[in-house]
């Protein structure tokens, strides 16, 4: 099977069976706590039991049914297919699928240097094998160039050119943005896409500003995809030259009020007899939160991410309006605006 059979033993020596909590199961398993909290939600792949105080509890087998799913999703199966099958399915699928991965990796070779593939360059500090993995299961992208590190792409990668620039930060906290545009030109790369599993939303609209198509780690070779169509898409509409009356249009502008300040007008609203103030600070919540999600919703092909770009737009155009009217009211009522 896998190094999960060689971590912990089938031996039921003891009165009870073992039993493992949140953080072990991800670590034994291979999959992310927050993906395990995502595909027992949705897909129902496990149901451990509870404890006294209900914390999760996985058990060996089920810790072991994680770790085939895991595997066969990151060999390209889609995680609704594989999430309810039994074991001995699984242990079958896990089979045949990697069978005919061995079997067709030369003709995948030479479909991709034929069909309309994109090129990528992979920098991944930390699980840059599961990356490549997910990439090389796709019909679509061939990685031309594997950095370990930012520093070794800029040192290594005299000879390397590729379409997307792929780079998996786990924890961006901060981000070294001038190095990565730096390796984007480097190997001219025409756009990028920045992974993360968690981030601040400031590092995240600092990369979207400066271009970058920036989403959270999926699991499945199709989204990857659908990352890097994206990516190409938005320098082909940069690059476009622009109807004259939106030449004279600027950028649209950031948010006005974070979270923090429309619960701050939300709350001191509550004195005032107008109830506008509430409805707008919805209004604003409403038209952000779709803006962020037309930026990291998955697209089918290029048309849909065209689509969801000019959706974007219309939306962050709308909020910025709505953040005005709603500035002008909270001013007009008294209540608190951030500086």
């Amino acid at each position: 099977m896998n190094s999960i059979t060689s971590t912990i033993s089938d031996s039921t020596d003891s009165k009870a069976a073992p039993t493992y909590r949140s953080g072990s199961a991800a670590r034994l398993s291979g999959v992310p706590v927050e993906t395990l909290r995502v595909w027992e939600r949705r897909y129902s792949v496990v149901n451990p039991k509870r404890s006294e105080h209900g914390q999760r509890e996985y058990s060996l087998d089920q810790i072991k049914q994680l770790s085939l799913i895991k595997q066969l999703v990151d060999l390209g199966n889609q995680i609704g297919v594989v999430a309810r099958l039994s074991r001995e399915e699984l242990l079958e699928m896990l089979s045949i699928t990697k069978a005919s991965a061995a079997d067709s990796s030369s003709a995948n070779g030479a479909s991709k240097a034929e069909a309309n593939h994109i090129r990528v360059a992979v920098v991944a500090e930390r699980m840059g094998t599961s990356l490549v993995g997910m990439c090389n299961c796709s019909a679509v992208l061939e990685v031309i160039g594997n950095g370990t590190t930012m520093k070794n792409a800029l040192a290594g990668w005299a000879e390397v050119t590729a379409e997307v620039l792929l780079v998996e930060i786990n924890e961006m906290a901060d981000v070294d943005l001038d190095s990565i545009d730096q390796i984007r030109r480097k190997i001219k790369a025409y756009g990028g896409v920045i992974l993360y599993r968690f981030a601040r939303h400031s590092v995240i609209r600092k990369l979207r500003s400066a271009g970058f198509v920036v989403a959270r780690i999926p699991s499945d070779p199709k989204e990857i995809e659908a990352l890097c169509q994206r990516a190409l898409v938005m320098h082909v509409l940069t690059q476009a030259p622009t109807k004259s009356h939106e030449a004279t249009q600027p950028e649209v502008a950031a948010a006005r009020f974070n979270d923090k300040a429309l619960s701050a007008i939300e709350l001191a609203s509550n004195s005032v007899y107008c109830e506008c103030p509430r409805h707008l600070v919805d209004i604003v919540r409403t038209l952000s939160s779709f803006e962020r999600y037309s930026a990291e919703c998955q697209n089918r092909n290029l048309d849909d991410v065209a689509l969801h770009h000019a959706m974007g737009k219309a939306t962050a155009q709308a909020r910025v309006i709505m953040e005005k009217m709603l500035e002008q009211v909270a001013k007009a009522e008294g209540l608190p605006l951030p500086d």
